[in-house]
């Protein structure tokens, strides 16, 4: 199963699903998709938790590290 999976690998679904949103916000801030479409994608019900949620995870803002990535690119 699944389950029996994940612990081999030392891992938890949970895991998984950070790994894969942390990837996708990063990859949508650097698009033209607007916040709210970003943290609707990304299952947060509300813009501002999805900017806490970022900000606690990556020590920057949503905004910031978009305008970073603008910069780089």
């Amino acid at each position: 199963s699944l389950q029996r999976r994940l612990q081999l690998e030392d891992t938890s679904f949970q895991e998984l699903l950070q790994q894969v949103r942390q990837g996708l916000a990063k990859q949508w801030l650097a698009s033209s998709a607007t916040f709210e479409e970003i943290s609707l994608q990304l299952g947060f019900t509300e813009t501002r938790s999805f900017f806490r949620y970022f900000k606690q995870t990556f020590g920057v803002t949503a905004g910031d590290y978009r305008r970073a990535r603008k910069e780089r690119d």
